[in-house]
């Protein structure tokens, strides 16, 4: 992050403005618990760290070509979301936005094994 204004907190909380955010990929692997393709896939437990969610099933976003400002979805072991399953096991690389997100995950690969 780069801040461009910070306010000390003073009775309230401290704030910061900042201009740019940089994002990192994370990488998890995980069983398929269900599958909204070609859109989403949900991932769960066991095997999803408890630190992606209080349920520890967490939706994935998985991205066409057709999505308006987003590269596609890679795959590999599957040639679309079409071809996932539940109880798959599959590893994703992905940007993380947290569990308030309405799709937590948003997909840049997709790895069936």
């Amino acid at each position: 992050m780069h801040v461009s204004s910070f306010t000390a907190a003073s009775g309230t909380p401290a704030s910061a403005t900042v201009d740019f955010v940089g994002l990192r990929f994370t990488r998890v692997t995980g069983s398929v618990s269900s599958v909204a393709a070609p859109t989403s896939v949900s991932i769960g437990s066991p095997s999803l760290p408890a630190f992606f969610g209080q349920i520890n099933i967490e939706l994935a976003e998985l991205n066409t070509a057709s999505a308006p400002s987003t590269a596609p979805t890679n795959y590999d072991g599957v040639s679309d979301g079409f071809g996932l399953s539940v109880n798959n096991t599959v590893s994703i690389r992905a940007l993380y936005f947290g569990p308030s997100s309405a799709k937590p995950f948003t997909c840049a690969k997709v790895r069936k094994h």
